[in-house]
């Protein structure tokens, strides 16, 4: 048989520590401890359908679902369930992950309850390190202190003192030493100190009312209490304790007893506060076993259980301070003792991770008091159980059949232990349960105060209302007599709204109709007065037209006159251009003959001299050769001469060396060379007189060109302006024509005719004015400087094109103009050529 299963067994009729350590925290306890458990726990048994709303967080029981399945809701919403056996279920009511605010058995449900200040309480005792420890003591040894307290805590009236109270409980208890027959305490006295046997044995007596001899209920050894009723409100003893060997005790007094069971002065802080340390660097430290960690542990927190906090000091940082955090905060207080004693800043989160004490405030709302109600009923039954088992268990003790006399004391001692912690569990659920039917009774009679308070509240508001609603009834009437009044006014004034709008509708009406004839008639006078006044304006507009292409023929023939005399004027003046460019292209051509030959002969001459001079100095010996060459020197330069003088009419300074009757004179070196020098100027003046005439020629000839050039450019220009010229008054005519076609004969166009054929006129005038000047601009600038003729001319022809182009944009558009497309094209086209022969010219001129 699995664990899961023999705990839940062991579950069916009681608790053991089987049972137990199936449950966390309780498996982290140690065997001894586990054991003192049992008394503080139990099963309560739940039926199908019970409904449990308490809230499980602020109960001092933890609770455990052992077997069956139990479903979570949050208000009426199943969020979750707990069936027992699982790891789920393993862990307290309180710990769940799932929200929830009630419970409802599916079936039969067994519930575990423990005592949680137990638990807090035995776990502070467990050893440092849970398998570091040995028994060092055989079972005849005294126990040690942990021992002692662990069992001390099994007593109801030692629950009280808080957890980290409890390591100080034996420091302040008096040790007091005793010897064998001794009587501690006797029954029906009074006391004020509980005992505690730390070594030595002793025997438990009572005598009941009319027994001549008290009865042996057991013997105490090391670790048991006696006396512990004197600390309550009762101090009269019970029992008579007689020491059976000798030993010693503790005792504690009622004063030692309420230092111990009061608040721990460690400090404690909310979990605001707490969050507010951890945002300025503090830790969280959790001292709860590793599985309670794992399950709801906060996020960034170390985890060191207790027990292990000793040991494991040195893994935390003496520079940050941590707070502490357990279930209930109980754990946290003594962990808190502990690091405390070895320079650690720690402070305790106040009530644990519950939130809220567990041993606080028991009330709360109807639900909640009658889920605890369902608990407590449970309760009861499983003590009804354990009153049973411990009554079967004394009967059997009483027959004692088969069992020695020892046998049957311990069986008794223990029947009756058993049957006193029954009794003690039954009165405590009834109890438990008085109270809480009390708190109900208290809580139903302050809900019928205040449901009584709240009719009274709401009857004086309904007689309040019904007299504030009877005003209102009365205002109300005398409010709708005034409206009814008002509205009858209102009808009588619509009445004789709606007759005086009918006859105001009438006359305006009669006035309409009225105002529809006038208009009428004023509508045929108007057309025909416009119709008339449109036959004037076509007549009118056909007389204009008439007269404008008159006028037009008229300006075309005196535009094409003068362009003609101008072309011919050109024309003279670019063929005598031409006849002095071919005549000084003549001259120039013979000027240059002439240089070449005069430069050829002055090199012949000079070469002459210069041998000449060589001969002269060589002596008279050779004399008669050099007279000889120097005559024939002198025929050739007079044949020279003579040509010159024959052919070209060229002036001439080399004179013939002759003697005193006009002969040739007789050779003479000296004269010679004199002849020679002279005849090499002569020479030289007439190739300086042949340069200035070539220089001349080329002169006249860049004249004739340029002005053959200009005069040119002046024809193309001409040209490009006749086609504008023509292209103008095509244009005009096709507008002229279009705005006839589009007179509606009103006034304003009439006067808007008249103004456009007058500006025609202008116009026309304007571009003759403009031929004409330029016409004179021509004249004008074929003797001036070409390049402001130039931009001149260019100048004019833009100020055309932009003229022309205004006017087609403020045209409007028209299909008979369409009509004259092509031809309008032919003359842009023209026009453009004879711009682009302008070009050229101009370019050629620039080269030049």
């Amino acid at each position: 048989m699995g664990a899961k299963a023999q705990a839940i067994n062991a579950g069916q009729f009681g608790v053991d520590e089987t049972l137990l350590r199936h449950f966390v925290p309780m498996n982290g306890l140690a065997e001894a401890h586990i054991s003192q458990l049992v008394p503080f726990a139990g099963v309560s048994e739940l039926h199908p359908g019970d409904n449990i709303s308490t809230n499980f967080k602020t109960s001092d029981q933890a609770y455990y679902v052992v077997q069956g399945q139990l479903d979570l809701y949050s208000g009426s919403k199943l969020t979750g369930s707990v069936k027992g056996g699982t790891t789920e279920a393993r862990f307290p009511l309180s710990h769940l992950q799932t929200h929830f605010d009630s419970t409802r058995a599916r079936g039969a449900v067994r519930l575990l309850r423990v005592d949680r200040a137990r638990v807090s309480a035995l776990l502070i005792l467990e050893e440092p390190s849970a398998g570091a420890t040995t028994h060092r003591r055989t079972t005849r040894s005294p126990l040690d202190s942990r021992q002692i307290i662990a069992r001390l805590l099994k007593s109801q009236i030692f629950s009280h003192i808080p957890p980290a109270n409890v390591q100080r409980l034996l420091e302040l208890a008096e040790p007091v030493p005793v010897h064998a027959g001794d009587v501690v305490i006797r029954q029906g006295e009074t006391g004020n100190y509980c005992y505690i046997l730390m070594e030595g044995r002793c025997s438990l007596t009572r005598r009941a009312p009319g027994e001549i001899l008290p009865r042996t209920l057991g013997d105490l050894g090391p670790g048991d209490s006696f006396g512990e009723e004197v600390l309550g409100d009762n101090g009269a003893r019970r029992t008579t304790v007689t020491m059976r060997s000798d030993g010693w005790l503790r005792r504690l007094s009622k004063a030692q007893f309420a230092q111990l069971a009061g608040k721990s002065s460690m400090d404690q802080i909310s979990r605001y506060e707490a969050d507010e340390l951890v945002s300025r660097g503090a830790r969280w430290l959790d001292v709860r076993l590793p599985e309670e960690h794992r399950n709801d542990g906060l996020a960034g927190s170390l985890n060191i259980p207790l027990a292990e906090v000793g040991g494991r000091s040195r893994e935390l940082d003496r520079k940050v301070p941590y707070v502490l955090c357990c279930n209930t905060g109980q754990r946290s207080i003594a962990a808190a003792i502990l690091l405390r004693q070895q320079g650690f800043s720690v402070c305790v989160l106040e009530d644990g991770l519950m939130a809220k004490d567990v041993r606080g405030d028991r009330g709360g709302s109807a639900d909640d008091l009658k889920g605890q109600l369902v608990i407590a009923d449970a309760e009861i039954r499983t003590a009804m159980q354990r009153k049973t088992q411990a009554e079967a268990m004394r009967e059997a003790a009483a027959r004692g059949s088969g069992m020695s006399d020892s046998q049957r004391v311990r069986m008794r001692a223990k029947a009756e232990a058993e049957a006193a912690r029954a009794d003690e569990a039954l009165a405590s659920a009834k109890r438990r349960k008085l109270e809480l039917v009390a708190m109900v009774r208290t809580m139903d009679a302050k809900a019928a105060d205040e449901r009584q308070q709240a009719d009274s509240v709401v009857e004086q508001l309904r007689q309040q209302t019904d007299v504030r609603l009877q005003a209102e009834k009365n205002r109300l009437q005398n409010d709708f007599l005034q409206a009814a009044g008002a509205m009858d006014d209102l009808k009588r004034a619509q009445s004789d709204a709606e007759e005086h709008f009918q006859k105001e509708r009438d006359r305006l009406e009669a006035q309409i109709t009225q105002a529809r004839a006038a208009m009428s008639g004023e509508a045929e006078r108007i057309r025909g007065e416009v119709e008339s006044a449109k036959r004037a304006a076509a007549e009118k507009a056909e007389r204009i037209r008439r007269e404008q292409e008159i006028a037009e023929q008229q300006l075309r023939a005196r535009t094409e006159a003068r362009l003609l005399a101008e072309r011919r004027k050109l024309e003279a003046e670019f063929n005598t251009s031409m006849s002095s460019v071919r005549k000084a292209s003549q001259e120039l051509s013979s000027a240059e003959n002439a240089k070449r030959e005069a430069q050829r002969k002055a090199k012949d001459v000079s070469a002459k001299l210069r041998a000449a001079e060589e001969k002269a100095r060589r002596g008279s010996g050779s004399a008669a050769p050099a007279r000889q060459e120097a005559q024939r020197r002198l025929e050739a330069a007079h044949r020279v001469q003579r040509d010159d003088a024959a052919g070209r009419a060229a002036p001439s300074n080399v004179v013939p060396f002759k003697g005193p009757g006009g002969e040739a004179a007789p050779f003479d070196p000296s004269n010679t060379m004199v002849a020679l020098r002279t005849e090499l100027h002569t020479f030289e003046d007439k190739v300086s007189e042949a340069s200035e005439q070539i220089d001349t020629a080329s002169r006249a000839r860049a004249q004739a060109q340029r002005a053959q050039l200009l005069v040119e450019e002046r024809l193309a220009r001409q040209r490009a302006l006749e086609e504008e010229t023509r292209l103008t008054l095509y244009e005009e005519a096709e507008s002229w024509l279009a705005e006839e076609r589009d007179r509606d004969g009103s006034a304003a166009s009439k006067e808007k005719d008249r103004k456009r054929a007058k500006a025609k006129a202008q116009e026309s005038n304007r571009q003759a004015q403009a031929s004409e000047d330029m016409m004179s601009d021509i004249k004008s600038q074929l003797s001036g400087d070409y390049d402001d003729e130039a931009s001149s001319i260019e100048h004019s022809l833009r100020m055309r094109e932009m003229e022309q182009e205004s006017a087609a944009k403020a045209s409007p558009p028209d299909p008979v103009r369409a009509k004259g497309s092509d031809e309008r094209k032919k003359a842009k086209e023209a026009l453009d050529r004879a711009r682009e022969h302008v070009q050229r010219l101009k370019n050629r001129y620039d080269k030049d």
